[in-house]
């Protein structure tokens, strides 16, 4: 008896095993710079154990942003990425609407050399912004590049994510413009730059999860599980443990805010945009500067 009894429970066990799902993401979606980022992929994969089974999480080989879209299409490297959208990547891949931070990945400051902050105190207006003659770096891959030249703005472009603060230190340009969700954790790793204080730059940029169109399974589950974040508050509250005290420490309301168009955002993603459920507005900001 005894002997049977061990055998249901391995035979369960191993039922168990095969059933959980191996899920392989993007190796700087579980290492954002924003640790909420990871926080509600797991959260939405905690809330859909009943519907799809348990999962194990690992991470992508190390690559940039560039190759981890190309790795998606296909689905073997990678399953699941988090990215800005883009008609192509919307195009080619499953994107989950539903914007991680709240719109904030287009809410921008500037990363500049110390003692630089001068160079910016008198910026009131992209007018003023575009005869300072400063420039921004970006990278070549950054769906936001196309949209900072197509508002008139200077840019700097690099291959390279981490060459890029080289290059900043090195002058070829005067602006690493980082959103708001990354900033922090950056200057932590570089240290001998600053953040600008004066100036906040909006444009409408969202961040979204991207799974592979191999997996429709996987990004059903996971949009599934972040309605029901959002509808539970869960959502709300990894935002503001993840965001809020960023939000506070940058003082975003206090700051004169320089508007950008984007005319590249997928009209999917326009209309995710405007809806206010499901974008971040501050109590109060300072006027906007056209």
């Amino acid at each position: 008896m005894i002997r049977v009894w061990l055998w249901c429970i391995a035979l369960f066990s191993g039922s168990a095993l095969a059933a959980e799902s191996h899920i392989r993401a993007w190796n700087l979606l579980l290492d954002h710079p924003n640790p909420a980022v990871a926080g509600l992929l797991r959260l939405s994969l905690d809330l859909t154990v009943p519907e799809y089974g348990p999962y194990r999480l690992s991470a992508s080989p190390p690559m940039e942003q560039g190759r981890a879209v190309k790795e998606l299409q296909g689905g073997e490297l990678v399953q699941i990425g988090v990215f800005a959208p883009d008609e192509e990547r919307e195009r080619t891949l499953l994107p989950i609407h539903i914007p991680l931070a709240k719109g904030l990945l287009g809410w921008r400051v500037c990363l500049i050399r110390q003692g630089d902050e001068g160079r910016f105190a008198r910026i009131y207006s992209l007018a003023d912004w575009h005869h300072s003659g400063l420039t921004i770096g970006q990278h070549r891959s950054w769906p936001d590049t196309r949209l900072l030249k197509t508002n008139g703005l200077r840019v700097v472009v690099g291959s390279l994510y981490e060459a890029l603060f080289n290059m900043l230190r090195k002058q070829r340009f005067d602006c690493f413009l980082r959103s708001v969700i990354e900033i922090e954790d950056e200057l932590k790793s570089h240290p001998d730059l600053a953040i600008e204080p004066h100036l906040v730059f909006r444009y409408p940029l969202a961040l979204l999860f991207f799974v592979s169109p191999k997996y429709p399974e996987l990004a059903q589950r996971i949009e599934l599980g972040l309605q029901r974040a959002r509808q539970s508050s869960a959502f709300d509250r990894v935002f503001e443990e993840g965001f809020g005290s960023t939000i506070r420490r940058l003082k975003l309301d206090e700051r004169v805010m320089l508007e950008l168009d984007n005319p590249d955002l997928p009209a999917s993603s326009r209309a995710m945009m405007a809806d206010p459920t499901l974008i971040y507005a501050p109590v109060a900001v300072s006027p906007l500067a056209q």
